[in-house]
């Protein structure tokens, strides 16, 4: 199954390139490290292609999440790696002040459609989106290298019996 797993290999590559282009394109860098997009990996074997990431809010940028008021000290953290504040009193003003507005609206809110925050005016949906964008693609991928791996089977299977 060598075309197989070379597939996947190839798969992998590009969904974790295509997830990070679409996490862009959402605004979802929050910084220019520590972000979900630089902890997007993936590894290929035969048996298929498994895309991860360190990040635990990898499912929350994707579908979003209800009202809820965030972990306090979370939310100022992101505020500074966002830079949206000079002063550690900016910094509790601006976090409590997103942290009203997720607990009325949950995320994403509606303000953080603003074409200033997103380039492509979305702000969820970015595994479904590209998962959607890339399925026939991968579904033709797979199939020539399975008949490619199958016609090399059979051409082996003669002189082995």
């Amino acid at each position: 199954m060598k075309n197989l797993k070379k597939v996947f290999q190839k798969i992998g590559k590009r969904l974790v390139k295509d997830f990070k282009e679409e996490l862009e394109q959402q605004g979802h860098r929050a910084s220019s490290s520590g972000s979900i997009i630089d902890g997007l990996r993936f590894k290929a074997t035969e048996d298929g292609v498994e895309i991860t990431t360190d990040k635990g809010y990898a499912a929350v940028l994707n579908y979003g999440a209800k009202k809820h008021f965030p972990n306090r000290n979370a939310m100022e953290d992101w505020v500074r790696k966002k830079g949206f504040a000079s002063t550690e009193n900016e910094v509790r003003q601006i976090a409590y002040a997103i942290s009203k507005r997720i607990s009325i609206e949950g995320t994403p809110t509606k303000g953080s459609y603003d074409p200033a925050i997103t380039n492509n005016g979305r702000r969820k949906g970015w595994i479904d989106h590209v998962a959607k964008k890339s399925e026939k693609l991968i579904t033709k991928e797979i199939q020539s290298a399975v008949n490619k791996d199958i016609e090399i089977l059979f051409t082996k299977l003669p002189k082995e019996i």
